[in-house]
This record gives structure tokens, sequence and C-alpha cells, in this order.
């Protein structure tokens, strides 16, 4: 058969012949999502936000690194700490379980987000906020850790300081050892190599100085720095409330995506039913396939006719639409003889007993 291209109509047709295919996915998805829909539990989410900070150990330690790759890499293990045993744990101590939680990070404002998942508003914003104080519990205890540990690393760093300054001074002790016990002959020598060798040392002793300084004031400011070993490093910067509205798409929402989603399939399934039906409907397709004209068609015989009947309808029912089938046939017959010279004529037919021989005969 040749193709044509299909329009409005034809698809109109095709789902008109084909609208068991067609109906079927829209009631079955339509079904199922509203199903779906009326059987989920309520979903509520709420969030917490907390902003993170550097720790006075950090700071002491390494005066703040912004390097963004860094930072990148720091939200990334901040959210593994928060997802950690020890956060867990204390979650768990608070609720008795582990809620639905999820966490993710804002590079760019330092910010993780608990948002907490549940069946009432109430229980969506109480997850977020539990789990986002554990967090911030746990990073406290952690600063005050480091803290400990960064001011025993800059007490060893100081120790380390004022032996190298003793170190770099010991020639000029040396010296001045010497004149104090020398004679007034010999002092004035010794006094003069002291005040060369002491001009010579002066830049070196002086840069140790300066950084034992600083790190007396870190080991200071990390002392007496209770307030920020409290505060942790992170703190919550906006509360968790009780959202209004359901998260996700309302019934309705769902229903006509199903819907839509079944219509799409049915439209799909009938087209495919269509083209791989490969069955003759009526004459127009038997003259697109064949190129010949249609004599005309026999009409199904009526109940009142039995089969015996039919062999001769045209004689015995002259008035049946069978026998007005067979007289516009044989017409049309008869015209299409004129001018040609038929000697035979083949009657055909795909299959056996469809009506060969009561054609011939009437």
């Amino acid at each position: 058969m040749p193709r044509t291209e299909l329009t409005l109509e034809d698809y109109v047709a095709i789902l008109r012949r084909r609208w068991l295919w067609f109906l079927l996915p829209i009631v079955l998805l339509g079904g199922a999502a509203t199903a779906l829909g009326l059987r989920a539990e309520p979903q509520f989410q709420a969030t917490t936000a907390v902003i993170l900070a550097d720790s006075a150990a950090q700071e002491a330690l390494d005066g703040g690194n912004t390097n963004t790759g860094l930072l990148t890499r720091r939200i990334e293990n901040e959210i593994n700490f928060a997802n950690s045993d020890v956060t867990e744990s204390l979650v768990e101590t608070e609720l008795g379980f582990l809620p639905t939680v999820s966490i993710r990070g804002i590079d760019s404002a330092d910010v993780l987000e608990f948002t907490g998942t549940a069946a009432t508003a109430d229980d969506a914003a109480l997850y977020a906020n539990t789990w986002a104080a554990a967090y911030v519990t746990s990073k406290r205890a952690e600063a005050e850790a480091s803290i400990t540990q960064a001011v025993e690393q800059l007490q060893v760093r100081l120790a380390d300081l004022q032996e190298q300054r003793q170190a770099v001074r010991a020639p000029l002790d040396d010296l001045r050892d010497q004149l104090a016990v020398a004679s007034d002959t010999r002092r004035p020598i010794l006094q003069e190599q002291a005040d060369r060798l002491a001009d010579d040392l002066a830049p070196s002793l002086n840069l140790i100085d300066v950084q034992i300084a600083q790190v007396v004031q870190k080991v200071g400011d990390l002392e007496v720095s209770g307030e920020v070993a409290g505060a942790g490093t992170a703190r919550v910067l906006q509360i968790a409330s009780p959202p209004e509205s359901e998260a996700g798409a309302p019934l309705w929402r769902s229903i006509l995506l199903g819907l839509v989603a079944g219509s799409v399939l049915g439209v799909a399934l009938a087209l495919a039913a269509e083209s791989f039906d490969k069955t003759i409907k009526n004459a127009d397709e038997v003259t697109a396939l064949t190129g010949l004209p249609v004599l005309g068609s026999i009409p199904v015989s009526p109940k009142s006719l039995e089969g015996s009947e039919l062999a001769l309808a045209s004689r015995d029912h002259p008035g049946s639409s069978v026998a007005d089938g067979y007289h516009r046939v044989s017409t049309a017959f008869q015209f299409s003889l004129v001018g040609n010279n038929v000697k035979s004529v083949l009657v055909t037919s795909a299959r056996q007993s469809e009506g060969k021989t009561t054609t011939s005969t009437n």
C-alpha cells in the first residue's frame, strides 16, 4: 500500500477504530496516579540554616585560608561530619530514632541547610532543628578539643623558638661570660668583640623575638577565648518553622500527569496497533493496494436467509440486499468487458470458503 501522509482526520479515524488501545492506558495510569496519591501519606518539609566559621584554633594555626577549592572541600567535609556517627548519636538520643533529614551545602555562603521531611509540619520543623542543633553541639565539642590541641602545638613551637634563640645567642653569652672574669687589660678587647657580635646577631634575634611574641599572643588568645570555644565553629542562622503546605505536587496535579501520560501512551499504542494491522477493511484500501477498480461489494446476508438460500439469492430472493449487491457487481462487470476481448474470468479469494462459488453462480 503506498504510504501517504496522515491528516488529522486520519488520526481521529485511527483513534476511533483503536479506541480500546487508546483508553486503556488512560484508565490504568490515571487510576494508578489517583490510587497512589490517595494512599500516599502527607509530606511536609522544613529547613534550618547553619552558618560555618573558622575556629579560633584554625585561625591561630593557619590564619584562615580562603582558597575556593579548599572552601568547597570544607563544605563537603562538614556535610560528612553532619552525617557522622557522632552527630547521628546525638539526634537519636534526643528523638529516640533517626528522622529523615537531608543536608546540602551552599559554598558561596558557607552555609549548611538541614531539611527535615515528615508526615506533619511540626515534625518536619522538629527534625530539621534537632539535627542542626546536634551538628552545632558536635562542632562545639570539636572546637574545644581543637583549641586544646592547638595550644599544645603552639607551646611546642614556642619551645622550639626559645631553643633557637638560645642557640643564636650562645656565642654572645660565651663572650660575656669571658668578659665577666677577664683582666683589666683584656676586658676592652672582649667588650669590643661582644658589642660587634651583638650587632651582628641583632637581626636574627629580633626576628626570633617577633615570632615568639606572635606565638605567645596566639596562645594567650586561645586560652582566654572561652567564648569562641563555647560558640564552636557553627551557629544556627535560621530556625526551621512548620511549613504551611505540603511538599511535592498536589493530588490533582498527580492525577493530571497520569492522564496526560496515559493519553500519550494510548496514542502511541493505537498508532502501533494500526501500523501492525495488515488486514484490508474497505474497498478504498483494496484500490490503494492493487491499483485496480472495485466492481462492488456484497453486504452481510440478513439473518432471515439460510446459507443454502444464498446460492442463488439473485434469483430466489431478488428483493434482498444480497441480491442487490450481486446485481451491482454484475452490471459493473459487464461494463468493464466493453471494448475488451475477454475470454476467461478468474474468481478467487485469499482463503477458502469465502464465497467464490456463490459469487460465480449469482
